[in-house]
């Protein structure tokens, strides 16, 4: 999913990379996406254009290898570097333990985990993911409902719905009695406690 949040935004399969990143600057907005988000800030006066730049961006995405494996090198390097945050161990810790291995609240991307995924998987996990039928749509600002109306209708109406996957979580359990656990991390600066 953090892949996927790192891939959209790179250009559409109607406008590449470069051209959509420019386009955006040079209207000096701020157009984000994540793994199951978009976020667009602009001037009210440039929203229609980035709205549907968004849009585009959210239903036509340009998933290449190249920008897949660079995105894969840069996760890499951070959980390369998070190996020695004791915060970062701290936290990872905590959730696997609260949640269980089995659970997604207690896994954590490591050096294995990532370099098992494929573009393909990215594609299916967007496939399988966004829908219309998965999403919210919030609109704040200075605009004319009317207005917005007409925009969201003209640039969503070809987003149809689908069936998104419902998996069902591992239970979560207590722990049976109190438990400390330690990591031992001797080059660290710090200590962390979590509870």
């Amino acid at each position: 999913s953090s892949l996927l949040g790192s891939l959209l935004g790179s250009g559409t399969k109607n406008i590449n990379k470069d051209a959509f990143n420019e386009e955006v600057d040079y209207l000096g907005a701020n157009l984000s996406f994540g793994s199951s988000s978009a976020r667009l800030n602009s001037l009210s006066k440039y929203f229609p254009r980035l709205f549907e730049m968004m849009a585009d961006a959210v239903q036509n995405p340009l998933f290449i290898q190249e920008d897949f494996d660079k995105e894969v090198n840069i996760l890499l390097d951070g959980i390369k570097s998070g190996e020695k945050s004791v915060d970062n161990i701290a936290g990872r810790m905590k959730n696997l333990l609260a949640y269980g291995k089995e659970h997604p609240y207690g896994e954590y991307a490591s050096k294995e985990t990532v370099e098992n995924i494929k573009l393909s998987d990215v594609t299916n996990f967007y496939n399988a993911y966004f829908k219309p039928n998965n999403a919210y749509l919030i609109i704040v600002g200075d605009v004319n409902f009317k207005e917005v109306k007409k925009l969201v209708n003209n640039n969503f109406k070809k987003w149809n719905k689908g069936v998104v996957p419902s998996p069902t979580l591992p239970e979560v359990k207590n722990v049976a009695s109190t438990q400390i656990d330690f990591i031992d991390m001797p080059n660290a600066v710090q200590s962390n406690v979590a509870v």
